[in-house]
């Protein structure tokens, strides 16, 4: 079973706003979205020997205020549903220059202050721009592939799965330290290098109603042994010069096509779990497998569809599938499209998640990719139908994302109502259903109501 990072969720923050490099986007191909120019600059030329002497911009100031209140259903007793209630203040500072630009975003959400203080700076870093490349550093949020929230191919950046799915897609990701070069060629072209000093790995949640099924397994299998996770779980030093990665992304346009081409050498952010040392050490030792993902993206409009695609290769040392503490080689890919259809406003969003895992016949009973029902392919289908009325004033949504392989599944009507100007008033219901060893089976007992207070500025 594998965490669907792909599941689209709230559209809290937008991701085309500053700092989520999503910035920028053009539509080119005749309509087909592509981060072509990362530097909001239009045409303009600056010298690479000279700062001109121009006044600077003031500093920006937005953001956005949110008030939530979650209802978590007890059926059995719906007087003793849990509820939920926090204010969320996100802070986004930019200052541009000529030359230059500094981004800063300030999350000062309940589960930050509270309980990991370290992702209070959820993004921020200085980018200067040259007549034929950007540089960029700092942490940063960076976002590879065609996809629409939905991606195999987007790499550089650990997930945070503390409050599930239900963050929007750039919300979950969290920052990473990385230096990012842009080479900037042709009409619209780039070719982007990427170091990343050190290997942070996704945040998996180990307490609450979102801590996945395979960690309450192993927590509960040490409770029953009398250890203490905190103690008997040995998790490995990645602030190293060994855990460093490289990255490079080429992209462009071939008539109506937006294509792409990646590479990445680094790790696997999901864990390889050791217990073979658990009854003589009375230890757990993570690891992380280091990882070749060769990758390609394209988009275009066809027909009023706009289609798109990736697919990527992930090459981890086991080779061979025969290795019980490495991950197996495996391919993935996502394939959709959205259409605008001629009944209101409506839009259909659909898209496929794909993963299969390779050379399974190695794959034996205390492999970490052991399944039971020996099924090593992983076929999500995402789709959206969304609607608008009263010039945008009222926005319902209902999301469907099905699991091929194990039936389990998960369904979130959305109702949006801007009230005034940039205040906006959000309903929404998520239902999970399917086994318990599932994506969305684990969730099950999770299904809630919630109502949000946004305002932003």
């Amino acid at each position: 079973m594998s965490l669907p990072w792909m599941v689209m969720g709230q559209d809290e923050v937008s991701p085309g706003s500053p700092g989520s490099y999503e910035e920028g986007k053009n539509l080119s191909s005749e309509g087909a979205e592509e981060t072509v120019s990362e530097t909001g600059k239009g045409d303009e030329v600056v010298d690479f020997s000279s700062f001109a002497e121009t006044p600077e911009k003031a500093l920006g100031i937005n953001g956005s205020l949110v008030f939530k209140t979650r209802y978590l259903f007890n059926y059995d007793r719906i007087g003793h549903s849990g509820i939920e209630t926090f204010p969320e203040l996100k802070l986004r500072l930019h200052h541009e220059n000529v030359h230059s630009e500094l981004f800063t975003a300030i999350d000062l959400s309940k589960n930050v202050l509270f309980e990991d203080f370290g992702m209070l700076m959820d993004e921020a870093y200085v980018r200067l721009f040259y007549d034929k490349f950007n540089l960029a550093a700092g942490f940063m949020k960076v976002v590879w592939g065609k996809g629409d929230d939905v991606h195999v191919i987007d790499v550089l950046n650990p997930m945070d799965y503390t409050d599930f799915i239900n963050p929007d897609y750039i919300e979950r990701k969290a920052a990473e330290k990385m230096v990012k070069l842009d080479l900037l060629f042709g009409a619209q072209s780039q070719l982007e290098l990427v170091y990343e000093p050190v290997f942070t790995p996704d945040t998996i949640p180990t307490a609450g109603i979102w801590t996945p099924y395979e960690v309450q397994l192993l927590y509960s299998t040490l409770e029953d042994m009398k250890l203490d996770p905190r103690e008997s779980i040995v998790y490995p030093d990645t602030n190293r010069l060994d855990y460093s990665q490289l990255a490079l992304r080429l992209s462009g346009v071939l008539g109506r096509f937006d294509l792409g081409a990646m590479y990445y050498y680094g790790f696997l952010r999901e864990p390889s779990i050791d217990l073979t040392r658990l009854l003589t050490d009375n230890k757990v030792y993570i690891s992380y497998d280091r990882v070749h993902v060769f990758g390609v993206e394209a988009a275009c409009v066809s027909l009023g569809f706009n289609l798109r695609g990736e697919a990527g290769y992930y090459l981890t040392e086991d080779t061979a599938g025969d290795d019980p503490l490495v991950h197996n080689n495996r391919f993935g890919y996502v394939i959709g499209f959205d259409k605008n259809l001629p009944l209101s406003n409506l839009n259909l969003n659909m898209q496929v998640y794909g993963t299969c895992i390779l050379k399974k016949g190695g794959i034996k009973a205390q492999d970490i990719e052991y399944d039971d029902e020996g099924k090593y392919t992983d076929t999500i289908l995402v789709t959206s139908v969304t609607d608008s009325y009263r010039h945008g004033k009222i926005l319902p949504e209902i999301s469907f994302i099905y699991g091929i392989e194990h039936g389990d599944y998960m369904i979130r009507p959305k109702l949006d109502l801007i009230l005034r100007d940039d205040v906006k008033l959000t309903f929404l219901y998520s239902l999970f259903e399917g086994k318990r060893c599932t994506n969305f089976g684990q969730f099950r007992d999770n299904d809630f109501l919630q109502a949000a207070f946004t305002y932003s500025f």
